[in-house]
C-alpha cells in the first residue's frame, strides 16, 4: 500500500525548500538537455545557449528575502523555466505539429505548477504519461515523431523528463485552491466565529456547573471537526474524568503527574500540544473513541485554574491532524469564556455556604444572649447585604448608632501585597481623599492593627506617636479633620489573615472609649467575613456582567445595519452595565492616520462624528500608539489629558488590535479621581479582541455584499450604495452644520448609439464617462452610477461655487474626449447643494432630477435648481426663483424703478415666514444672478459670496463680521433691479446721464431697499461704500483709504473682478491674467495693497474656468 498522508506530509514540508528545489530542478534540466540532444536533435551550440540563460535565471534561488520575496522569486523562476521550456522545443529539428505538442506540454506545466496537493500532482502525472505512452503505442495521434516508440531508451528519458519536471513544478508552484474557494473560505471564517459568539452566548446564560462544562464541551466538538474531547477534573495531585453532565462523578482517577501534557498545561495555565505516538498512546488514561491514524497530536486546555480554589477543570482534545491557527485561538477565546463562567458560579455557590453559616451563628448567638439587642440589628441588616456597596451602606447606618463615627473608611490589601487601597468611603462631609488612595502597609495605624488582629483605638489622634515616631497614614486623617479613630482588621475568617482593615473616625478628640471598643469587639468577626462575602458577590456580580457585554457583543453585530451602529451600540450597552459617564469606540482610519467615533442623538437618532488624530496628545492615541491599554486615574493632572471638564475624572482607552492591525479603539471616562481602576483596564483589555472580531466578521460580510454595493459594469458604487451614503452624510452634514453639494450627470444620445453601432459601443461609452467621474473624485467624494445613463457625485463639505466648478471641469472633460464627439454624445450636469436646495436626501434628488429635465429642454451644459429650500422655524420650505422674478419685474418681465416696490414686498413677506438672514441672502443672490447673467450663470458670479468669506477668515475676522460680510456679498448689487433693463443690458458705451442712471444703483439699494428691513442694518455702511476707492476716485462719497470700511473694500475687489472675469453687455470677459494685471495696477492706488495681496494669495487657491 502506498502511504500518501507520509508523501503528503514529505511534500508539504518539502514545498520551496531549496535544496529540494535545486535538486529538483537539476535533474529536470539535465533530462531535458539530453532529451533536446539525443531526441529533438538540437545542436551543441544552441544547448550551450539555452542552458546557460537557465542556469543564469536560477541565481534568483540565491537572493535573499530583503531583495526578493518569496512569492516573486518563485513566480519569476516558473515564468522563465516556461520560456526556457519553450524555447527549447522551438529549437528543435524535429517541426512536425510543434504548435500542439507546446500546447500539450503548457497545459501539463500549469497544471503541475497549481498542484499542491500531492494527490493531485501525482495523478496529473499519471494521466500524462500514460496519455503519452498510450498515444505512441496506438498512434491516435500523428506525434510519433516527438514520441520514440521504436527506442524504449528514449522514451524512457522522455517519462522521466516529464516527471521529474511534474516534481519540480510541484514543489516550486503556488496552490490554486485558494483562488478558487476563496469565497468558501471566508464563508467558511464567518461561520466559525459566529460560531464562537453563539457558545459563548450561551456560556454566559448558563448558571450552573454542569451547563458550563457541556455548552464548552459541545462547543470543542463544533469547531474541532473530527475531534475527541473529554473533560478532566484535578483535585490536588489526582486527576480523572468527568461526566460533563454530572461533574462530581469522576470514571477513571490517576496521579496528576501521569499525563505530561496534563501538568504542562496546569503549570503554564496555557494550551499544551503535542504529538502522539500512534502505536503507543496511553489507554489507561482514557480510551480513543477515534481510530489512530496519520499525524494525530491531543492537545490540553485550562478551562479553570484559580488560586484559592481546590478543584481546577482542564480539556482533552485529540486530533488526527496539527491544529490550525484560527482553531488554536478559537479554543482561547472559548476557555477565557468558559474559565470565566465557571468562577462566578463557584464563587456565588460559596458565597450563598457562607451567608446561611452567618445566619446560623447569629441566631446560636442571641438564642445564648452572648449579644445585645443593637448587635443583632447590625448582624442582621450585614445578613441582608447583596454586594458591596449595600455592606457599607448598612455598616454606616448601624455603626453611627453605636459608636456615633463621622466617616468610614474601608482598606484593601493591594495586589502588591505592601499596599493598602481605600476601595470606599461613607461620610457626612465632603473629604479631600478619594477611592484609589494606595497607602503602604508598613508604619501606618493600619498596618498595626492588621499586625496585630486587634482594634487599636486613637482617642486624640496626635501627628507623632509619643515615641516621636511619624505614621505614614496620620497626615490623610489630620487633613480631614478627624481627631479620633477606630482602626478595625478584617479577616475572612477567625484563623485567616486579615485582609483589609474598616477606620471608624470622629472630628471631636476623645469621642471614641472602651464601651465602643467593646461594641465592636462583638461584631468584629461578622464585620470582616460580611464584607468579604459582599466583595466576592459583587465580584462575581460584575464578572457576569462583563460575560453578558462579551455575549451582546455577538448580538448587537448581528442586529446592527453597520459598523457604526454596532459600535454605537456596544458603547451604550457599556455605560448602562457599568455606569461610565462616556463610552466611545473608535474606527481607525489608515488613509488619514486618525480615529473616528459615531454618536447618536437620544432624541432625534442622528449621528454625529469625531475624530481624533493619532499625532495628538491624547489617552486614546498614546494607547494606540503603545498598543496597549492606558489608564489616567486623574485627567486634572495626567499629561495625556489635553481636554479636560471641571472636575476631575479617570479616562481609559485601550486599542482594538486584530494580527497586528489596528482596528480602533475603546475610550471610557468617570467622574471622581481614581473612579476607574485596573479592573476596568483588564475588562476593556478582554473586550478589545471580541469588538475586533466582530469589526472582521463585518469587513468579512461587507466583501460578499461587495456585488451588491458596486455597479459591475464600471466598477463604481452602486445607486443602493449612494442612497445609503446620501442619508448618512448629510445627517453628519446637518449636525456640524457644513455645506455638502448631489451631482448628476445624464448622457444624451446613448440610446441611438446603441441602435447604430450595437451595445458594446455603447458600453465602452458609458465606461469612458465613468472614468471620468473617477477621475473627477476626490478621495472624500462617492461616485456612484446612478440608473442606465446617468452618473451620480456625492461631494461632501462642498460648497455650491466649488460644484459647480466641479460640474463644469467634467463638462468640459466630456466636450474634450475624442471618442465621446466621434460618438455623437453630450452631457447634462445638475448640481444641487445642501442647505441651498434641499435639507434632505429625498429633496436634493429630486431637485437634481427636476434640473435635468430643464437643463436638456434649455440646451445649458451645467445648471443648478431653480428653487431653493430654505429652513424656517425648523421646517422645509421651497422658494419658486422664476415665480418670485416674475412677481418683481412685473408683466415687462424687465427691470426698472417699479421693481423696488415689489422688491420690499418679497423681502418682508419671506422675513415675516421666519427666514434668517443667510437663507433670505441666498434668495436674493440667486434673482440677482437672473437678473445681471440671463443665461447660465458663470463659476466665478456663483462664487462672489464665498470668495468674501474666505478673504474674511484669511484676515482673522471674528465670526459676527465673517456673517455680515457673507450676507453682504449677497445683496450688495441690490440696487440694479432699478436700474432700466435698456441702461442695464446695453450692449454699447453708456452715455454720461445713463452712468449716472447706473451709479445711483448703491443709494437706491441702501435707501429705498435694504433700510426698511431692520435684518440688513448691520451692512448698510457696507453697501453702501463698496463703489469708493483708495485714492478717492470712486462714487458716490469720493471717500479715501481708512475712511472706507474694510468690508466695503473687499466686496469693491471682488466686484471689480467680477466685472473684469466675465462676460458684460458691453464687452467679453478679460482672461484671468488680464484681469488679474487690471487688479495688479489698481493695487495701492484703487485698492488697499495689504487687502489686495490678501485677494491675490486666495485667487490662486480658487480654481474657475
Amino acid at each position: 500500500m502506498v502511504d500518501f498522508p507520509g508523501l503528503e506530509s514529505f511534500f508539504r514540508e518539502s514545498i520551496h525548500h531549496r535544496w529540494w528545489l535545486w535538486s529538483s530542478r537539476l535533474v529536470w534540466f539535465v533530462c531535458f538537455m539530453l532529451f533536446l540532444r539525443l531526441h529533438a536533435r538540437v545542436s551543441i551550440g544552441d544547448i550551450i545557449l539555452v542552458g546557460f540563460f537557465q542556469l543564469v535565471l536560477g541565481v534568483i534561488f540565491l537572493l535573499p528575502d530583503s531583495y526578493a520575496k518569496a512569492n516573486i522569486r518563485l513566480v519569476v523562476m516558473a515564468v522563465g523555466d516556461y520560456i526556457f521550456f519553450v524555447l527549447g522545443l522551438s529549437l528543435a529539428t524535429v517541426r512536425h505539429d510543434l504548435d500542439l505538442v507546446i500546447l500539450f506540454g503548457t497545459v501539463f506545466y500549469v497544471g503541475c505548477f497549481f498542484a499542491r496537493s500531492f494527490k493531485l500532482l501525482a495523478g496529473t502525472t499519471l494521466f500524462v504519461l500514460v496519455l503519452m505512452i498510450g498515444l505512441a503505442v496506438q498512434r491516435l495521434m500523428p506525434l510519433e515523431p516527438w514520441l520514440p516508440r521504436d527506442n524504449p531508451m528514449l522514451l524512457g528519458l522522455t517519462v522521466v523528463f516529464f516527471l521529474s519536471m511534474a516534481v519540480y513544478l510541484g514543489m516550486l508552484g503556488l496552490p490554486v485552491n485558494p483562488f478558487i474557494t476563496l469565497h468558501d473560505k471566508t464563508k467558511a471564517i464567518l461561520h466559525n466565529r459566529r460560531r464562537l459568539q453563539d457558545v459563548i452566548e450561551r456560556l454566559a446564560t448558563a448558571r450552573t456547573l454542569r451547563a458550563i462544562l457541556m455548552e464548552t464541551r459541545t462547543g470543542l466538538l463544533e469547531g474541532l471537526p473530527g475531534a475527541q474531547v473529554d473533560m478532566l477534573r484535578v483535585q490536588g495531585d489526582r486527576a480523572g474524568f468527568c461526566n460533563p453532565g454530572a461533574p462530581d462523578q469522576i470514571k477513571e482517577e490517576f496521579a496528576t503527574d501521569s499525563l505530561y501534557g496534563l501538568k504542562q498545561c496546569l503549570n503554564g495555565r496555557d494550551l499544551q500540544v503535542a504529538a502522539v505516538s500512534a502505536h503507543s498512546y496511553r489507554t489507561t488514561t482514557g480510551e480513543l473513541s477515534v481510530p489512530v491514524s496519520g499525524n494525530p497530536h491531543e492537545m490540553y486546555a485550562p478551562l479553570f485554574h484559580e488560586d484559592g480554589f481546590d478543584v481546577s477543570y482542564c480539556a482533552r482534545v485529540f486530533l488526527q491532524r496539527e491544529l490550525l491557527e484560527d482553531e488554536r485561538e478559537f479554543i482561547q477565546t472559548l476557555r477565557q469564556a468558559a474559565a470565566g463562567a465557571i468562577w462566578s458560579v463557584l464563587k456565588l455557590e460559596e458565597v450563598q455556604a457562607e451567608k446561611k453559616e452567618l445566619a446560623a451563628r447569629i441566631q446560636n448567638q442571641q438564642r445564648d444572649g452572648q449579644v445585645g439587642r443593637t448587635t443583632v440589628d447590625l448582624l442582621a441588616r450585614l445578613n441582608t447585604a447583596m454586594d458591596l456597596d449595600a455592606a457599607m451602606n448598612a455598616i454606616q447606618a448601624a455603626v453611627r448608632q453605636v459608636v456615633g463615627n463621622d466617616c468610614l473608611l474601608l482598606f484593601r490589601t493591594s495586589t502588591a501585597g505592601s499596599l493598602l487601597e481605600l476601595v470606599d468611603l461613607r461620610s457626612l462631609d465632603p473629604m479631600t481623599i478619594n477611592r484609589g488612595l494606595m497607602i503602604p502597609s508598613a508604619n501606618t495605624l493600619l498596618g498595626r492593627a492588621m499586625g496585630r488582629r486587634s482594634i487599636i483605638m486613637k482617642s486624640t489622634l496626635k501627628e507623632q506617636e509619643d515615641s516621636g515616631e511619624t505614621l505614614a497614614d496620620i497626615p490623610y486623617y489630620l487633613q480631614n479633620n478627624l481627631r479620633s479613630l477606630l482602626v478595625l482588621p478584617l479577616a475572612e475568617a477567625d484563623n485567616m489573615p486579615p485582609f483589609g482593615a474598616l477606620v471608624l473616625g470622629s472630628k471631636k478628640p476623645g469621642h471614641f472609649g472602651a464601651e465602643q471598643m467593646a461594641s465592636l469587639n462583638a461584631v468584629q468577626a461578622a464585620l470582616g467575613f460580611t464584607v468579604h462575602r459582599c466583595a466576592v458577590q459583587t465580584a462575581a456580580v460584575r464578572k457576569l456582567a462583563e460575560w453578558e457585554a462579551f455575549a451582546g457583543i455577538g448580538e448587537v453585530s448581528g442586529q446592527s445595519a453597520g459598523r457604526e451602529d454596532m459600535l454605537i451600540d456596544i458603547g451604550q450597552g457599556l455605560v448602562e452595565r457599568f455606569y461610565y459617564d462616556l463610552c466611545r469606540i473608535y474606527l481607525h482610519n489608515p488613509e488619514t492616520q486618525d480615529l473616528v467615533a459615531y454618536e447618536r442623538d437620544s432624541d432625534t437618532g442622528q449621528r454625529s462624528v469625531m475624530r481624533v488624530s493619532l499625532n495628538t496628545q491624547t489617552v486614546v492615541a498614546h494607547a494606540c500608539e503603545i498598543k496597549s491599554g492606558y489608564l489616567a486615574t486623574n485627567t486634572m493632572r495626567d499629561p495625556y489629558c489635553t481636554e479636560t471638564g471641571s472636575l476631575p475624572a479617570s479616562r481609559l482607552a485601550v486599542p482594538v488590535v486584530v494580527n497586528d492591525e489596528l482596528l480602533g479603539a475603546v475610550e471610557v471616562e468617570k467622574t471622581g479621581e481614581n473612579s476607574l481602576s485596573s479592573q476596568d483596564l483588564q475588562f476593556l483589555s478582554n473586550l478589545a479582541p471580541l469588538i475586533g472580531l466582530a469589526l472582521t466578521n463585518l469587513r468579512l460580510r461587507d466583501q460578499l455584499d461587495q456585488s451588491v454595493v458596486t455597479d459591475p459594469e464600471t466598477r463604481l458604487f452602486s445607486r443602493r450604495l449612494m442612497v445609503e451614503r446620501l442619508e448618512q452624510e448629510l445627517a453628519g452634514h446637518i449636525r456640524a452644520r457644513e455645506p455638502m453639494a448631489f451631482l448628476l450627470a445624464d448622457m444624451n444620445g446613448l440610446a441611438c448609439l446603441n441602435d447604430t453601432q450595437g451595445f458594446a459601443t455603447g458600453d465602452h461609452a458609458v465606461k469612458i464617462v465613468a472614468e471620468l467621474i473617477r477621475t473627477l473624485a476626490r478621495t472624500s467624494d462617492t461616485p456612484a452610477r446612478w440608473v442606465g445613463d446617468t452618473f451620480a457625485l456625492l461631494m461632501p463639505r462642498t460648497t455650491l461655487t466649488d460644484a459647480l466648478a466641479a460640474g463644469r471641469r467634467l463638462s468640459e472633460a466630456f466636450r474634450r474626449h475624442p471618442k465621446l464627439q466621434e460618438y455623437g454624445l453630450s452631457l447634462n450636469v445638475a448640481v444641487a447643494a445642501f442647505p441651498q436646495h434641499g435639507q434632505s436626501a429625498r429633496q436634493l434628488v429630486a431637485a437634481c432630477q427636476q434640473t435635468l429635465v430643464q437643463s436638456r429642454d434649455s440646451g445649458a451644459a451645467i445648471q443648478m435648481p431653480a428653487e431653493e429650500t430654505l429652513s424656517v422655524s425648523g421646517k422645509t420650505v421651497e422658494v419658486d426663483l422664476a415665480a418670485l422674478y416674475r412677481e418683481i419685474t412685473g408683466a415687462s418681465g424687465e427691470s426698472g424703478p417699479h421693481t423696488v416696490a415689489a422688491l420690499n414686498t418679497v423681502i418682508s413677506r419671506l422675513t415675516e415666514m421666519g427666514c434668517n438672514d443667510l437663507s433670505l441672502g441666498n434668495v436674493l443672490a440667486r434673482l440677482l444672478l437672473r437678473l445681471d447673467y440671463p443665461g447660465d450663470p458663470p463659476a466665478l458670479a456663483v462664487a462672489v459670496p464665498d470668495l468674501a468669506r474666505q478673504m474674511a477668515e484669511a484676515l482673522e475676522m471674528n465670526g459676527q463680521k465673517q456673517r455680515a460680510l457673507l450676507l453682504a456679498a449677497k445683496v450688495y448689487d441690490l440696487g440694479k433691479f432699478a436700474i432700466p433693463q435698456s441702461i442695464l443690458h446695453a450692449p454699447r458705451e453708456l452715455t454720461p446721464a445713463e452712468k449716472q442712471v447706473v451709479m445711483g444703483h448703491v443709494n437706491t439699494a441702501v435707501q429705498d431697499i435694504l433700510r426698511a428691513h431692520k435684518i440688513f442694518v448691520p451692512i448698510l455702511s457696507f453697501v453702501k461704500f463698496h463703489h469708493e476707492r483708495w485714492d478717492g476716485s470712486g462714487y458716490p462719497w469720493h471717500l479715501k483709504k481708512d475712511e472706507i470700511p474694510v468690508e466695503a473694500m473687499i466686496l469693491g475687489i471682488l466686484d471689480v473682478y467680477r466685472a473684469l472675469a466675465t462676460d458684460r453687455p458691453y464687452r467679453p470677459r478679460l482672461a484671468a491674467e488680464q484681469a488679474r494685471t487690471e487688479i495688479q495696477a489698481g493695487r495701492g492706488r484703487l485698492f488697499d495693497a495689504e487687502l489686495a495681496d490678501a485677494f491675490f494669495r486666495m485667487l490662486d487657491k480658487a480654481q474657475f474656468d
